[in-house]
């Protein structure tokens, strides 16, 4: 992607008179939006969509923005999503951020749950939970033994599919964190405490979904070290550490995207003197750089197909609660009904014959296939599991999207997921029946009551070592200041970026237009912005104004206006202002949009580390005749991006 929007409209001509003529109210705000609490603290935010938990709400809001950046209209053939929109482009364009998203949601939309599958069984393994594990121990035998093994197996996929309260009693719900996956016993979170159930560490939070969150972020980035210690082949001891700093070891690793100058710098280190003979270095490079767009792609489908079959079963409103499940039973149905007649060595010969076709069949199957694509050229799309057995069913991104097109329909715009700064509290969960329990009289894990609340207590030497070393805040020993060296960076670094971004104003001032894009990502600390439901400060060719959204409109449309509509406490001005936009877009009208950095990527962690605080972003857009728009320096940029998409009709593929 873009490190920096780049892409500008001249100046609409007939802007005002649009606004004029497609807004009945003619003024200054959107009356028929209802605020249910953008402004709010989440405890104060009114009940958002029947049937679902505000948390649950912005769990799904708050993973959406990480994972869709870049979505085109498509028209409705185009659509392959199992009746749903936002489908993955096949030439989804290849960008770090999106593959780390797409890394963080594989680890907890498949990884946490396969997790937690190995530890149940590590439970049932155990005996600790006695009654349980010997009626399963009973039935498998006496089953095994009747010879309907099989069966048995797909009449109880078939109850778990149908019935939510069958699985409660066949596999009863415990924290991850508080089962050991070796032993299937009680053992103690790895944070040090039991502040949240869905996650591995078990890690307090201030939001539900946050501590999982976090981890998936924090597994990325170990994956990323530990692929730049392979390529830099560090010694285990390293470089000897000063008398009385303790002993040498590897140090954390520093990603960076110059990997090719550092494997030639390691070259040279170890002697060679022109790498450049290394003849594999370029085919290699270029091998890898050729899967790594379908590897993504894949890694999106994977995350797609294991969240449908999630809301498959445990299914969120707008959906039916039995549809989708009583689709699957149908399905599998046929199956359990003949497994009783279907002897071993039937499913042997069959599954041999299968292989022995796959391996030596190629000739014949490229012929067939070929016919069958010249008689049925949309063959593979309508037996695709997304348009059949799981069709209608929506993945997480798409579940979030339908709700805020819920939101939208209502006239209630759904708030940003609220962001809390303060550490979440150091107090474990209560445990009760939601979040662990047994059955058939057993004890959770085998364990007692007091057991269990003391595993599940704070240990402050854990929880002070899950933080980690904050490098910037840390003492070196027998010193009462921080790392002086740091704090001269710091203070470098801060000078820096306050003297470019008071270039970037003489700049923008002159006309440069990466000045102009520039301009106001790094909002004053005085500065009280205006955020939402209905109008949104933000740039446009490096001048201050705000986005207005008027969806009371006979066309809905959005605007560019210098005036605010609006005092930053969010009152309304007195008097009204009339509506005086510099451009409008009808919504409608938008074939593309995508999420732009304030700054470059490296430019807008340096600024943001540097300044200590958040860097404004960007929005780009493309109407249907192909004007581009670029609106810079939104504080909710994610908001205004989400209102967007979710106001119009039209179908959207993610690039």
């Amino acid at each position: 992607m873009a490190e920096t929007p780049i892409i500008i409209l001249p100046k609409a001509e007939n802007a005002s008179s649009f606004a004029s003529q497609t807004s009945p109210l003619g003024h200054d705000a959107d009356e028929s939006i209802v605020d249910l609490g953008w402004h709010e603290n989440p405890e104060n935010v009114e009940h958002l969509i029947d049937g679902i938990s505000n948390e649950d709400v912005f769990t799904l809001v708050r993973r959406f923005n990480k994972v869709v950046w870049y979505l085109k209209d498509a028209p409705s053939p185009a659509v392959k999503a199992g009746g749903l929109d936002l489908a993955v482009a096949p030439d989804q364009e290849f960008a770090p951020n999106k593959m780390r998203a797409q890394m963080e949601r594989l680890y907890i939309s498949v990884l946490v749950r396969a997790l937690a599958t190995v530890k149940h069984i590590a439970r049932l393994r155990s005996w600790n939970e006695k009654m349980r594990t010997g009626a399963f121990c009973f039935l498998y035998f006496g089953l095994w033994a009747l010879d309907l093994l099989v069966c048995g197996v797909l009449i109880t996929t078939l109850a778990l599919i149908v019935s939510p309260r069958v699985r409660d009693v066949l596999f009863p719900t415990a924290p991850i964190a508080l089962v050991d996956s070796i032993s299937g016993g009680l053992t103690q979170p790895n944070s040090g405490l039991l502040g949240s159930h869905d996650s591995v560490t078990g890690a307090p939070e201030n939001m539900p979904g946050e501590a999982v969150e976090s981890e998936a972020a924090n597994f990325v980035t170990a994956l990323a070290s530990i692929g730049t210690n392979l390529m830099t082949g560090e010694d285990p001891a390293g470089e000897p550490n000063p008398p009385g700093q303790g002993t040498g070891g590897f140090s954390k690793a520093t990603p960076d995207e110059v990997t090719t100058m550092i494997a030639s710098a390691k070259d040279k280190a170890e002697g060679v003197k022109a790498p450049s003979q290394d003849k594999t270095k370029v085919p290699m490079g270029t091998i890898m750089w050729s899967k790594v767009r379908p590897a993504m792609h894949l890694l999106t489908c994977t995350c797609d197909i294991v969240e449908k079959f999630a809301n498959a079963l445990n299914p969120k409103p707008p959906f039916h609660p039995n549809a989708h499940r009583l689709r699957l039973a149908s399905a599998l149905a046929p199956i359990v009904a003949v497994s009783p007649f279907v002897k071993r060595d039937l499913v042997f010969h069959a599954a041999s014959f299968v292989f022995g076709v796959l391996l030596f069949g190629k000739p014949a199957m490229s012929s067939a296939s070929e016919w069958i694509n010249q008689r049925y050229p949309e063959w593979s799309e309508k037996i695709d599991i997304n348009n059949t057995l799981l069709y209608g069913v929506p993945t997480n991104p798409q579940l979030a999207l339908m709700l805020l097109r819920e939101g939208e329909k209502r006239k209630t715009p759904l708030p940003p997921p609220p962001r809390m700064a303060k550490a979440p509290a150091k107090t474990a969960l209560p445990l009760d029946k939601s979040i662990i329990n047994a059955t058939a009289g057993d004890q959770p894990l085998g364990a007692s009551g007091l057991e269990l609340a003391e595993a599940a207590a704070p240990n402050d030497d854990t929880l002070d070592d899950a933080g980690g070393d904050d490098v910037e805040v840390t003492k070196r020993e027998g010193s009462k200041e921080p790392h002086k060296l740091l704090r001269f960076i710091k203070g470098a670094a801060r000078t820096s970026v306050k003297g470019a971004v008071a270039l970037d104003k003489v700049r923008a001032k002159l006309g440069h237009d990466g000045a102009r894009n520039r301009a106001g990502v790094v909002p004053s600390k005085r500065q009280n912005a205006i955020s939402g439901p209905y109008q949104f400060d933000a740039r446009y060719l490096g001048e201050k104004g705000f986005l207005y959204i008027d969806t009371n409109a006979v066309v809905p449309f959005l605007a560019f206006n210098k005036l605010s509509a609006k005092t930053s406490g969010g009152v309304s001005a007195s008097p009204p202002l009339q509506l005086q936009p510099v451009w409008t877009m009808p919504i409608s009208d938008i074939q593309e949009i995508r999420k732009h950095s304030g700054y470059g990527f490296k430019s807008k962690l340096a600024a943001g580390w540097a300044l200590d605080q958040e860097i404004s972003d960007a929005i780009g857009l493309q109407d249907r005749l192909g004007n581009k728009f670029a609106v810079t320096a939104i504080p909710q940029r994610d908001a205004v991006f989400n209102r967007l998409i979710a106001i119009g009709d039209q179908k959207w593929e993610m690039w």
